[in-house]
């Protein structure tokens, strides 16, 4: 993902912009508040199914058209989206600012969910989310 991500970077041009792995975060006690919390929202049934379904396509969209993941690999990126849900609910805090949007390549219902209105759980207050798509 790093490599990715400098990639990208460098194509852009000189940019003031690091990258950083989710490890240098990981002891941060609004990382760890966000990541507790998230844990709580999988007692929802409703979440539980949007939380292993997004992780399924998020996988898929990777995979050449037709495949689908296995269960073993729906579970290994079941890790990668525990750990950038507190960045997704939470970055406001991580990062220690009033406010935080947290983008990614395109919507996703597990991560929505913190920010649909009825929600029996939110996203923490400052912090957007937005799903983009690339124009082809």
């Amino acid at each position: 993902m790093a490599s990715r991500i400098r990639r990208a970077r460098d194509a852009a041009g000189n940019l003031e912009l690091w990258v950083s792995e989710f490890g240098r975060w990981s002891g941060h006690p609004e990382y760890q508040r966000a990541r507790a919390y998230a844990r709580q929202a999988l007692d929802d049934p409703a979440y539980r199914a949007l939380y292993r379904q997004g992780t399924r396509e998020a996988l898929a969209a990777r995979m050449p058209a037709g495949w689908e993941p296995t269960e073993a690999q729906i579970d290994t990126g079941l890790v990668h989206t525990d750990k950038a849900l507190p960045f997704v609910l939470n970055a406001v805090g991580i990062l220690n600012t009033s406010q935080a949007v947290t983008a990614y390549s395109k919507p996703s219902a597990h991560f929505q969910y913190f920010f649909t209105e009825g929600g029996t759980h939110r996203a923490f207050p400052g912090q957007g989310y937005i799903g983009l798509r690339a124009r082809e």
